[in-house]
């Protein structure tokens, strides 16, 4: 038996929410099935396919959200980053099992689909930690700031990180 050949894709998280989208589940939705069009050859082609994929924009918005329900009531205190990152991680998962699990029953491919959710541990003394180039979000919205000054009124704590 020949042994398959590994295809690693990895999609930024703007290639899910493109240029000046507004980002709605739809427009996501949309991105992600036009991609992983692209991509089912390489599965006809005899491939496993490993697709990994980026998620700033997408945390921002979830942050962003989070902002917002916590100025709205006050029961809510911000969520730590890697929070977002893990809700992130989850819904474009699904997004992408789903389109593909579509796409390959559209040319009658019974082909497993499986989505995991990682952790990643960083190094603390890491120079990049010093000068950070991406944001998260695009710039801090209204709600962020009024949520920053409630949360540290209702005596949340912060994010931490994972460190080695």
């Amino acid at each position: 038996m020949e042994e398959k050949k590994l295809a690693v894709v990895a999609l930024g998280g703007n290639a899910i929410l493109r240029g000046n989208q507004k980002g709605t589940v739809e427009e996501q939705n949309q991105n992600i099935r036009e991609t992983l069009e692209n991509l089912i050859y390489l599965v006809r082609d005899g491939y496993n396919l490993v697709i990994t994929h980026g998620n700033g924009p997408q945390v921002g918005m979830i942050q962003n959200a989070m902002d917002n329900l916590i100025v709205m009531e006050q029961n809510y205190k911000q969520i730590p980053l890697p929070t977002s990152v893990a809700m992130s991680q989850g819904y474009i998962g699904y997004h992408l099992q789903q389109a593909l699990s579509y796409a390959l029953s559209k040319r009658n491919r019974n082909v497993p689909v499986v989505t995991l959710t990682t952790q990643m541990i960083v190094e603390k003394a890491d120079p990049a930690f010093q000068n950070p180039t991406k944001r998260h979000t695009p710039t801090p919205s209204p709600a962020r700031k009024m949520a920053n000054t409630l949360s540290d009124s209702r005596q949340s704590t912060s994010a931490v990180p994972m460190f080695m």
